[in-house]
């Protein structure tokens, strides 16, 4: 790891390169430092493969491999993907749950917010139970473990690659994706407001605390009821695809 001393977490971003260059020397994350290792070009030229690496004290762990692509010029836009994630993470002689805890959330919220407008990120659910189970059951995206992180910081359209279309694509994945223009995210959440009624609709919901439940499909459920508020009523118009 580099011995140059962390970046601060409220660094503003403006791209997946400057990303890279935090990383490559270490951001202050969740209570440690996340950092890449082995950093080394992809298929195409600005691509860039790595290990995300974790330290707390004198604890370090593998968290995950990524990849960032940069974009070039105003044809491929950027992207980044997370894959071969570790759960639990091992830190010293203790282990931790990587879902759900402050440091899933803090990485996907400074990847999400270092991609424009148009800038996608994927990530990998093949050790995610949670995730892979509601979506093969038909919940919304946007109302997945996952799904719901993406959306929370600026993901508007989603995409599961449930079954990739060739081995260079990897496993299963969860795209989120930025809208690239107003009038897009507008339409995107209406497609979004639709899936999550129809959703609603179909599910009864017992009195209970359903994020507590051991059913996916209710702890999604739970989460459509928090986000249906502040989406836009689908209304009875025709169903928006992603133009």
């Amino acid at each position: 790891m580099s011995t140059k001393a962390p970046n601060s977490p409220n660094q503003t971003v403006a791209t997946l390169s400057g990303l890279l260059d935090r990383i490559s020397a270490g951001v202050e994350l969740a209570g440690g430092t996340l950092y890449a290792h082995g950093i080394r070009k992809g298929r195409f030229e600005a691509e860039r493969n790595m290990t995300l690496h974790f330290q707390a004290g004198r604890d370090d762990c593998r968290l995950m491999h990524a990849t960032l692509f940069p974009g070039h010029g105003d044809t491929f836009l950027p992207w980044a993907e997370l894959y071969n994630i570790q759960n639990p993470l091992v830190m010293g002689d203790q282990s931790f749950a990587f879902f759900d805890s402050e440091l899933e959330c803090r990485l996907i919220q400074m990847l999400l917010g270092a991609v424009p407008a148009g800038g996608r990120i994927f990530v990998a659910y093949e050790g995610d139970p949670e995730t892979a189970k509601a979506l093969e059951r038909d919940a919304p995206a946007a109302a997945t473990r996952l799904g719901y992180i993406l959306f929370q910081h600026g993901a508007t359209w989603f995409k599961d690659w449930y079954f990739p279309e060739g081995f260079m694509e990897g496993g299963r994945k969860l795209q989120g994706e930025k809208a690239i223009t107003p009038e897009k995210k507008t339409r995107h959440l209406a497609r979004v407001s639709r899936e999550i009624h129809d959703f609603l609709r179909s599910r009864p919901l017992p009195d209970t605390d359903l994020l507590r439940s051991p059913d996916p499909m209710d702890r999604a459920a739970a989460r459509a009821k928090t986000i249906i508020d502040g989406l836009p009523d689908p209304g009875n118009g025709r169903d928006l695809s992603h133009t």
